[in-house]
């Protein structure tokens, strides 16, 4: 068991202590948010794109939207307030791409930037957005990152919270670990 100041934190991949894995369809359930709000799902091709009942991949939210990162730091909220021990909580995008395209979303890329480079910023940004609200409550809390997929590459515009964790799982360890470690988060 984690003693808090003492030894490794042990994730998911190992035992169920502290989650890493996609679960952005576990904070926002489309079930729940689809019919009253489309807007916080994905814009593509200018069309709102809300995922069926279930549909735990192959969509991400509009992380612009200021009521989804409300929305999601709350369900991490509860989960604290219900289970005060976890040292942290996952907050992952979903498998399965399918970005927001709206331009307010875009506006949170990395400008003139490769697809695989741009989304870290956009999803670290929402990710600290998480970070900040739940912080004022469990100031000691880590909020996961999944370092993966379009977002194995540290940032570039924006600094992880200090209480985000990344979470890397693909690309050149010791290259990459070097790269997020000089984006500024204080624990990987």
């Amino acid at each position: 068991p984690f003693t808090p100041g003492r030894g490794p934190l042990d994730f998911f991949r190992r035992s169920n202590l502290l989650p890493c894995g996609e679960n952005y369809s576990r904070l926002l359930p489309p079930a729940r948010h689809r019919d009253p709000h489309p807007e916080y799902f994905a814009e593509i091709n200018g069309r709102r794109l809300a995922p069926a009942d279930g549909q735990d991949s192959g969509w991400q939210p509009c992380l612009s939207n200021p009521e989804v990162a409300g929305l999601m730091a709350g369900a991490v909220l509860d989960a604290f307030r219900r289970n005060p021990d976890l040292p942290g909580h996952n907050v992952s995008l979903n498998d399965g791409g399918r970005d927001c395209d709206c331009a307010a979303c875009r506006a949170w890329d990395t400008p003139d930037a490769p697809y695989a480079r741009r989304m870290s910023d956009r999803y670290v940004r929402f990710t600290n957005l998480v970070c900040e609200r739940v912080a004022r409550e469990f100031p000691g809390k880590h909020i996961v990152f999944l370092a993966y997929g379009m977002t194995r590459h540290p940032p570039l515009t924006v600094a992880p919270h200090p209480r985000l964790l990344p979470v890397l799982t693909v690309g050149n360890a010791f290259r990459d670990w070097d790269a997020w470690m000089a984006s500024g988060p204080e624990h990987m």
